[in-house]
């Protein structure tokens, strides 16, 4: 069951599926907070699709407020203390307080550095800027962690 914008979040969670799990349900997540949030976002950052777990948090609430840096549990936080975005559904379900459900999410990514669990921040770069955003393998980054809410919009909430 899709509504809304749902057929066209369908088309974009497929792309985005690693597991053989099929979604059962896909609501969207319109939000005028989440639109303004993600254009006060610097321009010029690449958008990526990427999941977080349904933790602690009701589709309306999230549609009200956006996501906020204590929706991440403290399990996940091992690339530092911000909010922890996976390129893997099965990893945003492994932390899930919802059984088989996750949020969809767009990033703009922009640059970023290896996170420590330490990290309350983005580190700064070898240029001596902050970077955006923190990875768990800058090569190949799977796990995202983001200290500014602006540059993350929830889009779909998606159940299995």
């Amino acid at each position: 069951r899709c509504d809304g914008q749902g057929e066209r979040g369908a088309r974009v969670l497929h792309a985005q599926l690693k597991s053989d799990k099929k979604p059962t349900a896909i609501r969207t997540i319109s939000s005028n907070l989440a639109d303004v949030q993600l254009a006060r976002c610097p321009k010029g950052r690449e958008t990526r699709y990427l999941f977080h777990p349904a933790v602690g948090c009701a589709i309306e609430a999230v549609a009200q407020h956006g996501l906020l840096l204590s929706d991440t549990p403290a399990k996940m936080k091992q690339y530092g203390a911000g909010l922890h975005l996976s390129r893997d559904e099965t990893h945003a379900l492994h932390f899930s307080d919802t059984p088989d459900s996750v949020l969809l999410v767009e990033a703009a990514v922009g640059e970023f550095a290896r996170g420590k669990v330490t990290d309350t921040a983005p580190p700064v770069s070898q240029y001596g800027k902050r970077v955006d955003c923190c990875v768990n393998n800058v090569n190949d980054p799977d796990v995202f962690v983001f200290y500014d809410v602006h540059c993350v919009r929830p889009k779909y909430w998606i159940t299995f």
